[in-house]
């Protein structure tokens, strides 16, 4: 071996490599490095999971609870409550018709000597006050009024008067205008001594014109007898005989009678009195006054 050119290699520098690393990462284990954290949320995720569900259901059961109460509030309310405010204005309406019809109605009954026509009018005035009346009081049975216990009472006593003078009302409306045109009629015959029977058709058309078979069978009796009377006056004062003045006598008793009778004839036709208006007035005072009364502490 020549020592020249060991001398010269062993002076030459012998590259060195860098030191290799004794496991070089694979790609697949970065992959699993980096996907380990994902594996730790899924693990966290799962309490949370458990915490929204158990949250959720709290939340319906709560809800469910104030829905219950909700309705529980409702029904209460529909069922025991009372509008007072609603029955105050509502009784204010009834008070206000039935003044305009009860007023109206002691007006017609003084109006004795108005022609038949104007006496028709004032009559018709007094029906819309009364058709205002009767839809006016039939609204209180909308209001929530009655499940006061005290209010229902004094209702009841009301109502019965209610039940019981209206129709006489509704008679005294439907026979009215024919006996007032009946009496008229009479008091411009005054004393005449002697009526035809065409005289007597005339003045009782009114009446057996009449839809109430009451009215209409005093008419047709009024007619009848009448006739009868009159008859046997000019019989009598034809003849004079006996025979033929106690027919009239006769006839005279018979025509008084019923003429007497036409005192008692608005009790038979069940029409309304002045005491039947003054009772339903009562009624109604006691009625409204607990009403009103009741409003006013409902304020308070």
């Amino acid at each position: 071996m020549d020592p020249n050119n060991q001398e010269s290699q062993a002076n030459t520098p012998v590259e060195t490599q860098p030191p290799q690393p004794i496991f070089t990462p694979q790609p697949e284990f970065h992959q699993q490095v980096e996907t380990q954290p994902q594996d730790n949320d899924d693990v966290q995720s799962k309490p949370k999971t458990k915490l929204s569900k158990k949250l959720a259901i709290i939340f319906i059961s709560v809800l469910s609870v104030l829905l219950i109460v909700f309705i529980a509030v409702v029904i209460y309310v529909a069922t025991f409550s009372v509008n007072y405010k609603d029955a105050y204005i509502k009784s204010n309406e009834v008070t206000d018709s039935w003044n305009s019809f009860s007023s109206r109605h002691n007006e017609v009954s003084d109006s004795l000597n108005l022609e038949v026509s104007d006496f028709d009018k004032k009559l018709s005035e007094e029906k819309a006050a009364f058709d205002k009346f009767k839809s006016s009081y039939k609204k209180l049975e909308e209001t929530s009024m009655l499940k006061d216990g005290e209010i229902k009472l004094k209702y009841d006593t009301y109502i019965k008067k209610v039940d019981v003078i209206v129709p006489k009302i509704e008679v005294y409306f439907d026979v009215e205008p024919s006996i007032y045109n009946f009496s008229q009629k009479v008091s411009k015959l005054g004393t005449k001594a002697t009526l035809t029977d065409a005289e007597i058709d005339d003045l009782v058309s009114s009446l057996v014109s009449s839809k109430n078979a009451k009215l209409k069978d005093f008419g047709q009796n009024y007619a009848s007898l009448a006739k009868k009377m009159y008859g046997t006056i000019a019989a009598y004062n034809k003849t004079h005989s006996a025979a033929d003045y106690e027919a009239l006598t006769l006839a005279k008793s018979e025509f008084n009678d019923l003429v007497g009778k036409m005192e008692n004839l608005p009790g038979e036709l069940g029409i309304v009195t002045s005491g039947d208006i003054d009772q339903m007035t009562s009624a109604w005072r006691d009625l409204s006054g607990v009403i009103s009364a009741k409003y006013s502490n409902s304020k308070r």
